[in-house]
């Protein structure tokens, strides 16, 4: 797969339903932003793109199986 095909399956995976964790996550991260500070938007959410997709490396790199509800809950806990 190629990196645009990757970009595009996250960025449907961030605006799905089902993802709501990940949106809320969102929400709270750009928060503190008024909405004219577009450049902050930006940065937030390039960090916690950064940070996500460094994490699903890890763990395909590692080749541990995690579980996927601890996983999630430490997603809401961050």
């Amino acid at each position: 797969m190629s990196v645009p095909t990757f970009a595009e399956l996250g960025f449907f995976h961030i605006l799905d339903v089902s993802a709501w964790d990940h949106l809320l996550f969102v929400a709270a991260l750009i928060a503190p932003f008024a909405p004219r500070d577009f450049k902050l938007w930006l940065a937030a959410l390039t960090a916690f793109t950064l940070g996500h997709t460094m994490a699903m490396a890890g763990q395909v790199a590692a080749k541990v199986p995690l579980n996927e509800r601890l996983v999630e809950g430490a997603v809401l806990a961050t």
